[in-house]
C-alpha cells in the first residue's frame, strides 16, 4: 500500500470517522488528516531533489508520526475551539501512523518503526499488500 492514493484514502477514512462528511466548515480539517497521512513520504523529496538516500527513513518511525500530529494537533486549536471540526488527537495520530503501519503490510523490507530504541527495524515476513513499486 506504499502508494500515495492508498495512504491518502486511509487518512480521509479517520477524518470522515470523526467527522460528518455533509458538514462543510469541518471539511477544513481534511487536507490536514490527509497530509498527515503522506507525510513520512515527504523524505522522498530529499532523494528527488538532492539524490541522498536517508538511512534509516526516520519519517517511517513512530517518533515522527506522533511529532507531526501533535503538531497538527496543536495547529488545529482554532477549529475545536470554534467548534468547526472534530479533530482529536487520537484520530490525527492514527491518520500519521497509518502510513508506517501500511507500508509494514506490504512485507518486502523493514521500516525503523521503533527508532530511537536499539535494533529499531520490524518487517514482516510476508505481504499483504501490493507495493506501489509494483504497480508500475
Amino acid at each position: 500500500m506504499s502508494s500515495l492514493i492508498g495512504h491518502t484514502l486511509a487518512g480521509a477514512s479517520i477524518y470522515l470517522s470523526c467527522n460528518r462528511p455533509a458538514d462543510q466548515r469541518a471539511a477544513r480539517a481534511l487536507p490536514v488528516f490527509v497530509l498527515l497521512a503522506i507525510c513520512p513520504d515527504f523524505d522522498y523529496f530529499i532523494l528527488w531533489l538532492f539524490h541522498y538516500q536517508t538511512v534509516p527513513r526516520l519519517t517511517h518511525t513512530l517518533l515522527f508520526c506522533l511529532a507531526t500530529s501533535s503538531m497538527a494537533w496543536w495547529c488545529a486549536a482554532p477549529l475545536r475551539r470554534n467548534n468547526v471540526a472534530n479533530t482529536p488527537f487520537w484520530a490525527m495520530a492514527l491518520a500519521s501512523c497509518s502510513h508506517p503501519l501500511l507500508d509494514l503490510l506490504v512485507g518486502v523490507h523493514p521500516l525503523p518503526l521503533l527508532w530511537p530504541l536499539p535494533d529499531p527495524d520490524i518487517a514482516l515476513p510476508f505481504g499483504i499488500l501490493p507495493s506501489a513499486a509494483d504497480s508500475g
